[in-house]
């Protein structure tokens, strides 16, 4: 019985944010009754089948072992825990430039947990470095999170315009990430408490299928044909490894179904329009600070969505929103699933004790770039 009702809480604590967004929906259905048979096109349906195909590829490579590989490889050649979260940190951003910063923590913090079971150092900064590196790296490209996903399509960019908008400030947070790493990380050697010295087998079939698919991905993300190279995803993963398929986290999905319907339906109540009425004014600090501090409350990927509605800029309201990831536990869903795998006591107080001068030396940094 006792391990009946604890395996419940897990499971409602694994769809608390699911369960808020429904308990929110309710309320807004019942204001807005007339719209209910179009909720379905409030939601961006392209950047859902993008998530989806992501969710897919990522699945593979981790199931293939790749990434287990690579990292231990890299862990192997940490002498101090300086070292280690410098390498750890750099892997972080550069998969979460590639896939998402939400899955690239799915890969990385499970993956530095096990490392640590060897160690007598202790996580925690690696664990909150490599959020900060996950959001950081993810900010580059249109696929790198959900809110990039969302404003690449809404405004139809190409992926080598985003890109070029985008690396200025990536230079600059990464910079400041590997100067926050070498400042408050200490050169305390690694002491090994049982040393593995097991191989790790990839399963190379499963591995190119991914690499192959993953290409045929970002090709029809930037040639528009998505929704056709979708079913070829689903049916290669079908024949290659079914439990790719079963396994992902696919209520991350519902999640975001959820963000579009709720932020549109409040966007609908004209008590909502005429408070947020001021962006359409065209102010670039105010738009730029209005998707900071928004994103602290409702997370930078409804924040996106929001803010959308009120301004054209894109470019402003993208460097708003990914400089906003790095504040709050609650500013990005990287922040809430880093604190949800570790579960490490009392991260997330230290976690801000890191974050607010991150987030505030960042925001200044975006906001100079933008004046140029």
């Amino acid at each position: 019985m006792h391990t009946r009702v604890k395996s419940l809480v897990m499971h409602v604590k694994g769809h608390i944010l699911c369960y808020l967004l429904i308990a929110i929906l309710i309320p807004l259905s019942i204001v807005n009754r007339s719209k209910f048979l179009n909720y379905y096109t409030f939601v961006d349906w392209k950047t859902i089948v993008a998530l989806a195909d992501l969710l897919l590829i990522t699945k593979g490579l981790q199931k293939s072992k790749a990434f287990d590989y690579a990292a231990k490889k890299i862990i192997t050649k940490a002498s101090n825990e300086k070292n280690l979260s410098i390498l750890l940190v750099i892997t972080t951003a550069l998969i979460s430039t590639l896939l998402t910063n939400d899955i690239a923590l799915f890969i990385m913090i499970p993956l530095t947990l096990a490392i640590t079971k060897y160690i007598e150092n202790k996580p925690t900064k690696i664990l909150i470095l490599e959020t900060f590196a996950a959001n950081v790296g993810s900010l580059l490209t249109p696929f790198g999170n959900p809110q990039n996903m969302f404003l690449f399509h809404q405004w139809g960019l190409s992926i080598y315009m985003f890109i070029f908008n985008m690396l200025l400030l990536e230079t600059c947070l990464i910079v400041l990430l590997l100067l926050y790493t070498l400042i408050f990380v200490k050169q305390k050697m690694i002491i090994i408490r049982n040393n593995d010295n097991s191989t790790i087998e990839v399963n190379r079939r499963l591995l190119w299928v991914s690499l192959g698919l993953f290409a045929l991905f970002l090709v029809s993300l930037e040639f528009s044909f998505l929704f056709y190279a979708s079913p070829a995803i689903l049916v290669a993963y079908i024949i290659c490894c079914k439990k790719t398929i079963i396994e992902c986290n696919w209520s991350l999905l519902l999640i975001f179904i959820l963000i579009f319907v709720n932020i549109n339906l409040l966007l609908s109540l004209s008590s909502v329009e005429n408070t947020f009425s001021y962006l359409t004014q065209g102010n670039k600090l105010f738009l730029y600070i209005s998707g900071i501090s928004i994103s602290q409350v409702i997370s930078n990927a409804p924040a996106a969505i929001f803010l959308s509605h009120f301004s054209k800029n894109w470019l402003v309201i993208t460097y708003a929103v990914n400089v906003a990831g790095n504040g709050t536990i609650v500013s990005s869903l990287a922040n809430l699933i880093t604190l949800k795998l570790s579960n490490t006591e009392k991260l997330g107080m230290k976690f801000h004790l890191y974050s607010f001068p991150f987030l505030i030396i960042s925001s200044v940094i975006g906001y100079m770039l933008l004046l140029i």
